[in-house]
């Protein structure tokens, strides 16, 4: 991955050639606060409109709750009351489309390189099924198990290359791992061995074929060194709110203090907001706090780089570069468009929901795009 070379503040520098100070009135270009004002607007639609030609229209309305797999993109379609699920992968330009129930209140599939996992609950018992997920006619296999005696639905799950794990609560909290096509499942570990506190159990993911698990209960947020059976508690002391990804590098993850990574290599968390906030970067004068986070609009990891919605836009953070760039920006005229929850392939694809409105409020739906920029390459 490279720094980009002259878009953001050095794109907007060489059409307005001003300086990215702050305050009011007059400044080292000379111009009035309105003149500075005007000169900035110019400048922003100008990139704006450059940053557009990167992006087309991938999916129409009601699709939505994409995962980035790789080289492939999942999402559901809402046009129905039970959502259908769809996968594209770039190499092939190919699309499937799976034949699989999912609930109609609650987005519950979850996929690996190798399968897709749903679940339903039918009367005192819950049924997990694995397919193949490059042939959505293969069944790989169904797990029936009682249904939990608490209030969920079903007991939390995950997949991970050929595995389906499913952590079972009670008196101690089990991972379990189930191969498709075999009749039971086989104990991993239990949470309180690992020394996680188990409050309420909310979610969890696998990774690194199986060697990891993040786990969230009761808000907090823990990530487990599966191999060593050795849990660690990443620090939030505010509740974890959507999104979660993991990588080698750490965990991406947002609270009510703002978005947080931890960084397994200094054991540390950083507060991504709070660096946004103070960054030497600004769009413009005008526009100073459009790259500052939308704790309301998504994130995702892409190697070093975090790919998040701002006040004004999509941008791009290099945690190691230090870079800030613009990937997408809000227009200023109508129809409005607000960008929602990017994903990103390997190959540095990006995909971004965008709720269009004519009448100037927040739409609530609108078509999901594909952004081609070299930023990500």
């Amino acid at each position: 991955m490279r720094a980009p070379a002259l878009t953001g503040t050095l794109l907007l520098s060489a059409l307005t050639a001003l300086a990215c100070g702050s305050g009011g009135g007059s400044d080292d270009s000379g111009l009035s606060a309105t003149e500075q004002q005007t000169a900035d607007i110019d400048a922003y639609e100008a990139l704006q409109a450059e940053l557009d030609k990167t992006r087309s229209e991938f999916l129409g309305e009601r699709n939505g709750s994409m995962v980035a797999e790789k080289d492939r993109l999942y999402w559901l379609n809402y046009t129905n009351w039970a959502p259908t699920l769809h996968r594209w992968e770039e190499p092939t330009d190919e699309t499937i489309n799976y034949d699989l129930f999912i609930s109609g209140d609650s987005s519950n599939y979850r996929i690996s390189d190798r399968i897709v996992v749903s679940v339903r609950d039918e009367g005192g018992s819950v049924i997990y099924h694995a397919w193949d997920a490059d042939s959505p006619d293969t069944l790989l296999g169904e797990l029936e198990m009682p249904a939990p005696a608490d209030e969920q639905k079903w007991y939390a799950y995950a997949a991970d290359g050929d595995y389906v794990y499913i952590l079972k609560t009670g008196e101690q909290t089990r991972l379990e791992r189930w191969l498709p096509g075999e009749d039971e499942t086989t104990l991993v570990t239990t949470l309180e061995s690992a020394g996680v506190e188990v409050g309420i159990l909310w979610e969890f993911g696998i990774d690194g074929d199986g060697a990891e698990m993040v786990v969230i209960e009761s808000g907090r947020i823990w990530w487990v060194d599966l191999i060593a059976n050795d849990a660690t508690w990443l620090q939030n002391e505010t509740e974890v709110r959507s999104w979660v990804e993991m990588s080698e590098a750490g965990v991406l993850f947002d609270t009510y203090d703002g978005l947080m990574f931890w960084d397994h290599q200094t054991s540390g968390l950083r507060n991504l907001s709070e660096e946004l906030a103070t960054h030497e970067y600004q769009l413009s004068v005008t526009y100073a706090v459009a790259h500052e986070y939308n704790d309301t609009a998504g994130f995702t990891l892409h190697g070093s780089t975090v790919v998040y919605v701002g006040h004004y836009g999509v941008f791009a953070y290099d945690m190691k570069a230090g870079w800030v760039e613009p990937l997408l920006l809000n227009p200023r005229d109508l129809p409005r468009i607000d960008y929602r929850r990017p994903r990103v392939l390997e190959s540095g694809l990006m995909f971004v929901e965008g709720l269009v409105s004519e009448s100037g409020a927040v739409g609530s739906s609108g078509p999901v795009y594909m952004v081609e920029s070299d930023i990500l390459q």
